[in-house]
């Protein structure tokens, strides 16, 4: 594919495995239709800077945007229940994560190396997932699930009742 921008045609339902690897893209838009980003669709893409959410997707797949090292910001869609493994690994300049409603659960691993990470917004009807204070927690507060990397050279207070803090939690 040639250029910065690519609109991925309507009525495109899954983007396969690696299919759009290591690409010179910048901006991509994906449709409506679009359900599926497959294992390692977008990895090592680096000069990958924004996407462009239109509808719905319902599955990313492990490592899909891993290396991504341009992305600043990264939206989950409403849509997303469950996120592959390393999804966002390795992308350094992350900054911002939105996470939509329907995320079920949170592993700080899928982040692992984002160095940057330093603003995390869950959305309020996420029935799942809670963010206290730039920390995400389990809705019921008994699991820290991440913080921001931004939080490394400050205090974070743990909030009572907390059972558990997931592996790699405060990795960085």
């Amino acid at each position: 594919k040639e250029g910065p921008t690519y609109e991925i045609p309507e009525g495109t339902e899954i983007l396969e495995v690696d299919s759009m690897s290591v690409t010179q893209l910048e901006y991509v838009i994906f449709p409506e239709t679009l359900r599926t980003i497959a294992e390692g669709c977008f990895s090592y893409s680096y000069l990958l800077r924004e996407i462009e959410w239109n509808g719905s997707v319902d599955s990313i797949g492990d490592h899909a945007f891993k290396g991504c090292i341009s992305l600043e910001s990264a939206t989950i869609p409403d849509g997303v229940r469950e996120l592959g493994d390393g999804v966002f690994n390795e992308c350094n300049n992350l900054r911002e994560l939105d996470i939509g409603s329907g995320l079920e659960a949170l592993d700080a691993t899928m982040f692992a190396e984002c160095t940057s990470l330093e603003t995390i917004t869950v959305s309020p009807s996420n029935k799942n997932l809670t963010c206290v204070d730039g920390i995400v927690y389990t809705k019921d507060m008994k699991t820290l699930c991440l913080a921001p990397k931004a939080l490394a050279n400050t205090t974070a207070i743990v909030r009572d009742g907390v059972r558990e803090v997931g592996g790699y939690s405060f990795n960085g």
